[in-house]
This record gives C-alpha cells, structure tokens and sequence, in this order.
C-alpha cells in the first residue's frame, strides 16, 4: 500500500501480494445492521477481485467482490446467507475512472414476501444512486438475518484473499465500514 496526496491516504494494489489485514472489531459479531463505503478505481474488470472482507476461518461474513461482470455485496455467504449484485458492471464502472460504492444492510427488516423482504436488507448504491440488484439468497430462500458469529480469529482484509487468489487491482481510499444501517 502506498500513501499519496496532501495528507488524503490512498491504497494502491498492484500485485497479488498487496494486502491489508487486521482484526475485527467485536461490535460486528452478529451484527444485524451494517454499512459500508468507499472510493474505488480498478484497473481490469477482471472476475473474482475482492475489495474487502471479513473471515472467520474460511467462512466469509462480509464480503464485496466482483465476479462475473458483476459488482457483489455477500452476507454470511457460503454459509447459507446470501448475496446480490449489480449486473453488468463494464457497462456502469469505467477502468482507471474512480467510482462510489456503498451497501447496506438491514437484517432486522422483515416482509411476508421474500422478495420485499430480500429488497429490504440489502440496498447496494453505486455513484451516489440507489442501484437496481439481483438476489441470490442462501437455502432459506432469504437474506441473512445476520453475518454470523465473529471471534478473535476472524480478520477483516482488503485488497483479496488468502495468497495470491483473487486480489484486487485498483486502488481504494476512504473504505468505512459501520455497525450500523446507515
């Protein structure tokens, strides 16, 4: 990771080796609500680039990726929880153009209809705009209602996963992630 700019830090992953990785916070242990934000530019809509994560053990609470032209917000995936994405990315994000990606989730919201309901808990917004999804939800048929349990293992990472496998190849600043519907 590089620092640029007038006091403004910006990562800068360029090769399979350029990760971040720290501990998780306890206030995410089955959290029910969260956000997340930030600024991204890639330099390849290359399939299967992780932007961040958090694990615990392979289990992945949280994660937003790309894969399969599309842009993924996954929660408790795949264990069971569910994702959805925006389609057809190369249409929306430009290479080496900085975009705005935020998410958020509301596990606590809750609708007869699975479809409603699955509307409610994930919200994805690309730019500033509301965004229109596809769910994949896990075996329930719906979203998590949680990310699951966190401990003192799980590690929240940017810039891919374990080794050289999926790393993202861009840059990304300003990443906040909220314990909280935001």
């Amino acid at each position: 990771p590089n620092e640029s700019g007038s006091g403004d830090t910006v990562f800068d992953f360029t090769s399979t080796i350029n990760k971040i990785e720290a501990s998780v916070p306890t206030i995410f242990n089955n959290a029910n609500k969260l956000s997340f934000s930030g600024w991204y530019i890639v330099d390849a809509t290359t399939p299967g680039q992780y932007l961040f994560q958090i694990l615990d053990g392979t289990a992945g609470r949280l994660s937003i990726n790309m894969f399969s032209n599309q842009l993924r917000f996954n929660i408790n995936y795949p264990s069971g929880g569910g994702y959805c994405y925006i389609q057809n990315i190369q249409n929306i994000i430009s290479v080496n153009k900085p975009f705005h990606f935020a998410g958020v989730f509301d596990g606590t919201f809750t609708d007869s209809n699975a479809t409603i309901q699955n509307q409610g808990r994930l919200k994805l917004y690309l730019n500033g705009q509301e965004r229109t999804v596809v769910f994949n939800p896990g075996g329930s048929g719906n979203i998590a209602d949680s990310i699951g349990a966190i401990d003192s293992s799980s590690i929240f990472r940017m810039g891919g996963q374990a080794g050289s496998f999926n790393s993202f190849v861009g840059q990304s600043s300003n990443i906040q992630i909220w314990n909280t519907n935001l």
